[in-house]
């Protein structure tokens, strides 16, 4: 049954990848201009240190520094998010994969860790995000801030909840070979080489799948009467929901999509930072080219936490960037009681489509658990 959906999915994407080839070469281009102008310059030379720290044994040696109480954060895990927080996704699938290389994480440990601190790089929060797409630099600290700290509060709430136990103590680490300079600096310039080509081809996948859906089918469902009803009647407004959805697969286009709507800037930095935290199915491809991750376990993390980012940058958001708040004083009153309703439709589908999706695995395992058996 699998075999057959994924070659009537394959075969479907070929024929649109012919219809509308024009739509897919640009959407191939766009990617590729962003995976090479913003991607490879912020990721690969962190991809080279990073490895030239793990063949020199710093990871490990900062894997046996107690990190913190409060937040109740392994000792492994201190560095992965100190240098996924540097250089942004999916750093920090990969830092949980040199971990569980030399043995410093367990399995368990290292895809909690591979989803709740896969961050966004603060290059692209900063730069791209806030003076970017929003156009106001402002508003980047409550999103950064919502960003990381959603992280810590989640870690350290299934620390306390949903304790994992560290790598088995009769599991020795791994023997690693004497270093050279030389011969590792080629090593980790070659692996962070591939890494890039492997990062490169997920984004242009997953921006031409956006280009080809919105083309065929966002376009025309959105369109439809009932939409222009629900918008007159409880204020759901089809662009955003649009542009969720669009972020759910690649983060980077809903984000640039949320930016556009006229909505009051406290909105729109709430949604671009729960979209970023989510990551969305791109960051989930890049993220299993460096480690096995179970998918449903992963993007259930990244959902709560996307939830939770865009609460914290909301509420903090007046606290963190008071002038563009007291900007928003100008709304009509009415404009907030819209974006208001919105938002709860939003998360309303959101826990929706999220059940579904969990029902609907639940009852494939089952399936075939029976098969199996």
């Amino acid at each position: 049954m699998t075999k057959r959906v994924g070659i009537v999915l394959s075969l479907a994407f070929c024929c649109l990848l012919v219809l509308l080839s024009k739509e897919a070469m640009q959407a191939a281009r766009d990617g590729i201009s962003l995976w090479w102008q913003m991607v490879v310059p912020a990721l690969f030379p962190f991809f080279v240190g990073t490895t030239m720290l793990q063949r020199a044994g710093a990871l490990t040696a900062v894997s046996r520094i107690r990190a913190s109480k409060l937040f109740k954060i392994p000792p492994a895990g201190l560095s992965v998010m100190l240098i996924s927080a540097m250089s942004g996704a999916p750093t920090g699938a990969r830092m949980c994969a040199l971990m569980l290389e030399d043995r410093a994480m367990s399995r368990d440990q290292a895809e909690r860790f591979a989803a709740l601190c896969n961050f966004s790089s603060p290059m692209f929060i900063i730069g791209s995000l806030g003076s970017g797409m929003l156009k106001d630099a402002r508003a980047a600290l409550p999103i950064l801030v919502g960003h990381l700290l959603s992280s810590l509060v989640m870690i350290a709430a299934l620390s306390i909840f949903r304790p994992l136990p560290g790598p088995s103590a009769r599991m020795k680490r791994r023997e690693t070979k004497e270093f050279s300079p030389w011969r590792d600096l080629t090593d980790a310039i070659s692996d962070g080489a591939l890494a890039m080509l492997r990062i490169g081809g997920a984004i242009v996948l997953f921006i031409v799948i956006i280009a080809l859906i919105d083309t065929t089918v966002l376009a025309k469902v959105f369109a439809l009467p009932i939409f222009d009803t629900l918008e007159r009647a409880i204020g759901f407004d089809p662009k955003l929901a649009r542009a969720m959805f669009i972020g759910s697969i690649e983060m980077t286009n809903g984000c640039r999509q949320i930016a556009a709507l006229s909505a009051p800037l406290q909105w729109r930095a709430a949604l671009c930072s729960a979209t970023v935290s989510a990551g969305g199915l791109c960051v989930l491809m890049q993220s299993l080219a460096f480690i096995d991750l179970n998918p449903f376990k992963y993007l259930t993390l990244k959902q709560v936490q996307s939830v939770l980012s865009g609460a914290i940058t909301f509420v903090l958001f007046p606290l963190l960037a008071p002038e563009a708040a007291s900007a928003m004083a100008q709304w009509d009153p009415a404009l907030f009681e819209y974006n208001a309703l919105t938002g709860l439709m939003l998360l309303i589908a959101s826990t929706l489509g999220l059940s579904v999706v969990a029902l609907l695995l639940a009852v494939g395992r089952r399936a075939l658990l029976r098969h199996k058996t």
